[in-house]
């Protein structure tokens, strides 16, 4: 092997050995045509200074994503006048929310299955492996909500705005409403709430945004929702000179999120510091080293069946190669009905990333 080979190689073991690339979500189930958001956090886990990206978004191309090994190909891609590198510090680490449901061409996950995002950096990688689930046949509301947001590719591109400045997406637009009016007790009511509300406030409309708004409060999903929403109702409140109520938005997220993903809190202020306001909560005063090591290494993920399209993943099955180390796998069994036996996928076998 030459020698530059070498060199190349033993550089990106080192570069690997001294970051930690980790993905978490605050759930591992989702409805068909909910969005699937990753909260990712790169950190420099060795005492010398490293240079590392500064940005985790896939439209800034550092950190490669792939959903069930198919590269994801953002529809933007960012062309910034900073370097995409900076040097971290010693147990310096960034975060970043990362949302996945629509590209420009496609929807990422157009029926019910287990999905695995993988992220890849300098060699290393991180995934996370969760089910998207048809609506139970019982949910009448809920599956007309899916087919009608699946069915249009402007109510992904909505969606995927957030509504910001995507006024001209009518069809889009009008999509929303009528999830948010017709199957108003869905789960994709909540995002459509939410979205339009969002839209309207970027746009200054506050007053106009403070219906959707408050509805979407009061049907939460998960971190995503609950954290977006209560943020925009908290700029509605700001831009309406209602600081007050404005204070009293907050303070009920706080509460919220102490409760229910007190793990997360470092990402909320990740969150809104991006979106130009104080932390929520105090930073935390010290690196978080060995959680961002065990991340990597730990695999905190249960077995899962999915109903809908017979499949048992197990994410961990540790075994040992010839020389005696261990490797940690992730399989897929599928269910010979109507018994309730499994055959091996032996295609699904791989290496737990």
């Amino acid at each position: 092997m030459k020698l530059v080979n070498i060199l190349s190689i033993l550089l990106l073991l080192i570069t690997q050995q001294l970051q930690a690339l980790c993905l978490k979500t605050d759930k591992l189930e989702y409805t068909l045509g909910e969005p699937v958001v990753l909260y990712v956090s790169l950190q420099n886990t060795e005492n010398i200074p490293i240079e590392l990206p500064r940005f985790l978004q896939p439209e800034y191309d550092e950190v490669e994503y792939k959903i069930n090994g198919k590269r994801f190909i953002p529809w933007i891609v960012m062309d910034i006048a900073v370097s995409p590198t900076k040097t971290f510090v010693p147990g310096e680490i960034i975060r970043e929310e990362v949302n996945f449901l629509f590209n420009g061409n496609e929807w990422l996950f157009p029926k019910a299955g287990i999905y695995t995002i993988t992220a890849t950096l300098y060699g290393q990688s991180s995934s996370i492996t969760i089910a998207v689930q048809s609506p139970n046949t019982n949910d009448k509301e809920l599956e007309k909500a899916s087919q009608l947001l699946l069915g249009s590719y402007e109510a992904g591109y909505f969606l995927s705005f957030e509504g910001e400045g995507a006024q001209f997406l009518t069809e889009g637009i009008q999509i929303l409403k009528k999830i948010a009016n017709d199957y108003p007790i869905s789960t994709l009511a909540t995002y459509a709430n939410y979205t339009l509300g969002h839209s309207q406030a970027f746009l200054g409309n506050y007053q106009e945004a403070l219906p959707y708004l408050k509805v979407a409060q009061q049907n939460p999903v998960g971190f995503y929702d609950i954290v977006h929403t209560h943020m925009s109702l908290y700029q509605s409140y700001m831009g309406l000179e209602n600081i007050q109520k404005a204070e009293t938005v907050l303070e009920e997220l706080k509460e919220k999120i102490s409760k229910q993903f007190n793990d997360f809190k470092p990402f909320i202020n990740a969150i809104f510091s991006e979106n130009n306001l104080p932390y929520l909560f105090e930073p935390w005063s010290t690196p978080q080293i060995e959680e961002a090591i065990s991340c990597q290494k730990s695999c905190p993920q249960e077995a899962f069946y999915n109903a809908t399209t017979r499949e048992l993943l197990i994410p961990c099955i540790k075994a040992l190669d010839d020389s005696g180390n261990i490797i940690v796998y992730e399989v897929v069994l599928n269910q010979k009905t109507p018994s309730f036996v499994f055959d091996l996928d032996v295609n699904s076998i791989k290496p737990h990333e």
